[in-house]
């Protein structure tokens, strides 16, 4: 595990993720792999109940440091590989769920993957800092650099990405703690693992 950490933190610092040419993509970013603590949903032989849109994103908004997020439209697709841009490792992948969403000079994203067990949702995080990420959800403005968070946990990869519009210089720590923080939910799944 320690390994693929390095190796996120070497891409974050190697590549800088500045824009790519094939699809837009933060300028910070930080990811994750899977740890012990998500061992109980850790496949989804373990826990093989698909996510639901009520159980993602069960909240109208998200806040945190007096920054509200208001979630816009949400998409549920079979079709992992239409949410990616990249060499994505998407074999397994079963589910992407995504919502947009907004504050003052603010887009944000939240998506979340389904796919068999942890070693692939730790290939997955892994390809997001190098040669993949999501594309601009429907109905989200088009945006580029900004900052994510992707973290493995158990057999799901999570995304929390932020970005300003226009020439909006805000600073983005409080949207994306915000948007990161509907990861919570999965608490519910690894109680019940």
């Amino acid at each position: 595990m320690r390994w693929i950490a390095a190796v996120l933190v070497a891409a974050v610092v190697g590549v800088a993720c500045s824009g790519a040419p094939e699809g837009p993509r933060p300028k910070v970013f930080r990811g994750e792999p899977s740890s012990a603590i998500y061992e109980p949903i850790g496949s989804r032989a373990v826990d093989s109940a698909p996510l639901t849109q009520g159980e993602v994103f069960a909240q109208e908004s998200v806040g945190t440091g007096g920054v509200s997020m208001r979630r816009g439209q949400v998409t549920e697709s079979g079709d992992c590989a239409g949410a990616v841009w990249g060499s994505a490792p998407l074999a397994g992948c079963t589910q992407v769920l995504r919502a947009v969403y907004a504050a003052d000079g603010v887009s944000g994203q939240f998506a979340i993957f389904n796919l068999a067990d942890s070693a692939a949702a730790d290939r997955l995080a892994t390809a997001f800092a190098r040669e993949a990420f999501v594309r601009v959800a429907p109905g989200q403005p088009q945006v580029d650099g900004g900052s994510a968070q992707v973290r493995a946990l158990g057999h799901y990869v999570v995304v929390s990405w932020v970005a300003a519009l226009g020439d909006e210089t805000p600073d983005l720590t409080d949207p994306l703690l915000a948007v990161d923080s509907i990861s919570r939910f999965l608490q519910t799944r690894l109680l019940a693992g």
